[in-house]
């Protein structure tokens, strides 16, 4: 009936978060292996997906996607404007091969302008790196189609192996290399084509 020493009050909390949150875990770990149609006891105001019919919470989605604060909503209006510049600037230019330079702006835009900055130098300095081994593959091999056909599986492996763990230049980089065996196997090509993918 007398006031309650802080120590004790600081134990019950500690317990009572600790129960909580194993309460939570278990209807949670629940749900996860049973699916939403295990009758586990949802705590109110927890877990209000798990009683909610799926077109609901297909139309939440939606909504809060559809609002200009959401993430999804900026990166899809930043994707199509960076679509639609490397559109006209393919097209005012006239590339020799446009779709890399649509390829590029897919997988080098981020979140945020800074991150994409970031990443673009990146990829330029691969890209660089690799157009200057391809020059050098290309003066090497010259029109000997069987050298790019050989070396291309093998190279395959190599960038799709390497690439991805070495971050987005080396994965330029790499991929500038596999893109020149490619063209060279389908038209004579020159140590030119490492600078128009450089271009693009």
């Amino acid at each position: 009936a007398g006031p309650v020493a802080p120590a004790a009050l600081r134990r019950d909390a500690a317990v009572l978060e600790v129960a909580d949150a194993a309460l939570t875990m278990a209807t949670a770990a629940s749900l996860a292996v049973h699916g939403r149609a295990e009758p586990a006891r949802v705590l109110p105001g927890r877990f209000w997906y798990a009683r909610t019919p799926a077109p609901l919470l297909w139309w939440h989605r939606i909504r809060g996607h559809a609002v200009r604060r959401s993430v999804f909503f900026q990166n899809a209006v930043r994707i199509g404007l960076a679509l639609a510049a490397a559109r006209l600037v393919a097209g005012l230019d006239t590339l020799p091969h446009g779709f890399w330079a649509m390829l590029a702006t897919l997988s080098l835009t981020r979140t945020t302008v800074g991150e994409t900055w970031g990443t673009i130098r990146v990829a330029l300095a691969g890209t660089f790196a690799g157009a200057l081994f391809t020059a050098g593959l290309l003066t090497l091999a010259g029109p000997h189609t069987t050298v790019y056909a050989v070396l291309l599986p093998l190279w395959m492996l190599f960038a799709f192996t390497v690439g991805p763990v070495r971050g987005v230049g080396w994965a330029q980089g790499l991929f500038t290399v596999l893109v020149a065996m490619v063209f060279a196997q389908m038209a004579p090509a020159t140590w030119r084509l490492a600078g128009v993918r450089l271009l693009d």
